[in-house]
């Protein structure tokens, strides 16, 4: 599940990675990327009893990423009342909500361009539609940044070594694909085997009906292709149809 907590683990990780790969890159140039109380949690009694598998909504290899290499390790059904499985569970907790968890959850493969600087990672839940208004209001929320930061920066050491630790995010402004809801978009500097160069995260929210997903990408170098983001986004949003 691609949630702040794991979220900031995989970006650690293809951080380190994408900056190993710069670092390569160059040398080859040169021889020749916590809850709070709130609301009263939204019942699912009164909601459609139709069964949903959020394994349907999750991102699958697609024309523009029919060169990356497919890790399925971490794919599957999780855990909906694990932070380290819902995303809006630590956010819910940040901006003092008590949305509730989801139905379900699902996390899809993590797919790497051949060059390694590039990942698409994607998750699926399965909400109430009165848990995916609530959502919806916490994405407009101007406190949303300074919550994503906290909560990337709280677990942003974890497993990894204070030469990767990502350094100095910031936000930056990129536009919200047609068919999303929102997104957030980050720049920050690693150093890996003495190899410093920008990171980037990008995760865009999309939602309809009683299933929310999102997909992050992390690059290196530079942000993340638009015409990626576009297209991966429009995958999602019309299996988001498909309810």
């Amino acid at each position: 599940m691609l949630s702040i907590r794991v979220t900031s683990r995989r970006f650690q990780a293809t951080a380190a990675a994408v900056a190993l790969a710069f670092s390569a890159a160059l040398a080859g140039c040169s021889a020749g990327s916590d809850s709070a109380a709130g609301t009263p949690a939204p019942s699912v009694a009164s909601e459609s009893t139709a069964k949903l598998d959020p394994m349907d909504y999750i991102y699958t290899q697609g024309p523009e990423t029919a060169g990356f290499k497919l890790d399925q390790s971490s794919a599957g059904a999780g855990d909906p009342t694990s932070h380290d499985d819902a995303i809006f569970l630590d956010i819910d907790g940040c901006l003092g909500k008590n949305v509730g968890a989801p139905t379900a959850v699902a996390t899809g493969p993590t797919l790497t361009s051949q060059d390694g600087f590039t990942s698409v990672d994607s998750n699926a839940e399965i909400v109430t539609t009165a848990q995916r208004a609530a959502h919806l209001q916490e994405l407009k929320d101007p406190r949303l940044d300074g919550c994503i930061k906290k909560l990337m920066g709280q677990s942003s050491g974890s497993g990894a070594s204070q030469d990767e630790t990502i350094k100095s995010l910031t936000w930056r402004t990129a536009p919200v694909p047609a068919g999303a809801l929102a997104r957030v978009a980050y720049t920050g500097q690693v150093t890996a085997s003495g190899a410093k160069t920008s990171v980037y995260l990008d995760v865009v929210f999309l939602g309809a009906g009683r299933v929310e997903n999102e997909v992050a990408l992390f690059s290196a170098i530079r942000p993340p292709d638009e015409t990626l983001v576009s297209a991966v986004t429009a995958q999602l949003a019309a299996k988001l149809k498909s309810q």
